[in-house]
């Protein structure tokens, strides 16, 4: 779905528009590379409330790992079909170091489905590490009636489970209502700007 007014988004309206410009404008939150676009594509800014500015910038970040994983993967999925003469191969791992700037090791070129599996997940589910979200569920296992009735009873936290495990023992699951401690091992940025990358690189395709 790409609507051009978000009220008529709302509405699934069918008819011509017939909104403000304030009516149809959509307001959230976007990384700058996605905002560049949209201005590319003729949108507009009509307000901004905040705005979060890194002077500092790098694109090799991660470079080591992701190139470490890459190079695992690659090696794990053997010589493409093609390549049969030893000539081949050589040209095939020369050709990836030019593209990709990583030096694959011919001697460990071979189809290794688990370790091709493994470098993938690690590859992916990198990021998503940093997006998890800070309040989490906490389980508690109580036999104290009154430490019990106390988390039941408490403004701070919010219960969502409660269940029976013995006739002296309660399995509380519950989450923070309003103090979350923050996540030293997530940076929602990082999140952000990793998947507005993937979804200007699905727009690029989809645009094509």
């Amino acid at each position: 779905m790409f609507p051009l007014c978000k009220a008529c988004a709302d509405t699934c309206n069918q008819a011509p528009c017939t909104h403000s410009e304030r009516e149809r404008a959509i307001q959230g939150t976007w990384c700058s590379v996605e905002l560049e676009k949209a201005l590319e594509k003729g949108y507009h800014i009509l307000q901004m409330h905040e705005v979060w500015h890194f002077p500092e910038t790098s694109d090799a970040l991660f470079k080591d790992y992701v190139d470490n994983f890459l190079k695992i993967k690659q090696e794990s999925s053997g010589y493409p079909k093609n390549c049969v003469t030893e000539e081949q191969k050589q040209q095939y791992v020369d050709e990836y170091l030019a593209v990709e700037g990583i030096q694959l090791d011919r001697e460990k070129i071979e189809h290794n489905p688990g370790m091709r599996a493994l470098s993938k997940l690690m590859l992916n589910s990198f990021w998503g590490k940093f997006a998890q979200r800070s309040n989490m569920a906490k389980v508690e296992l109580i036999k104290d009636p009154q430490v019990y009735f106390d988390y039941l009873s408490s403004d701070e936290i919010n219960v969502l489970d409660v269940r029976f495990v013995s006739d002296e023992m309660v399995e509380l699951r519950y989450e923070y209502e309003n103090f979350v401690e923050p996540n030293a091992r997530t940076n929602v940025v990082i999140a952000a700007f990793t998947t507005a990358y993937a979804r200007l690189k699905l727009y690029g395709v989809l645009a094509n």
